[in-house]
């Protein structure tokens, strides 16, 4: 039941007014979060390398784009590892303002993939 109710609480908007004293909690959604966009990423890439279709250009860039936001918000993320109870409210909003270009590039890196993987099954 803790993990259901974990699955439940991950997403920047219930994690977002989260206070110093919770930041292990902060975190520990985070990593869930990523880690259940990075499986889901694995799925979609093996899937995809094995199309054939005109939109891999679209594709593999969308997938750079992903690759660069996911290693920005790491960086983000790394960076609230170290703040304290002064710098956390800037510290977090860095890494909100990550989560949410890492969270379109990842819209963007599915959407290019989806009909291709549609359209092959």
């Amino acid at each position: 039941m803790v993990a259901a109710t974990a699955a439940v609480a991950d997403s920047w908007d219930s994690i977002k007014d989260y206070t110093y004293e919770k930041r292990v909690e902060f975190t520990a959604s985070f990593d869930r979060m990523t880690a259940k966009m990075d499986d889901q990423t694995r799925d979609m890439k093996a899937k995809a390398a094995t199309l054939s279709d005109t939109a891999t250009k679209d594709r593999d860039q969308a997938m750079r784009d992903f690759t660069k936001a996911r290693a920005d918000f790491k960086s983000s993320l790394a960076d609230l590892g170290n703040a304290t109870a002064d710098t956390w409210a800037d510290s977090k909003e860095k890494v909100g303002q990550a989560w949410q270009k890492l969270d379109a590039a990842f819209a963007k890196e599915t959407a290019s993939a989806t009909p291709a993987v549609a359209a092959n099954q």
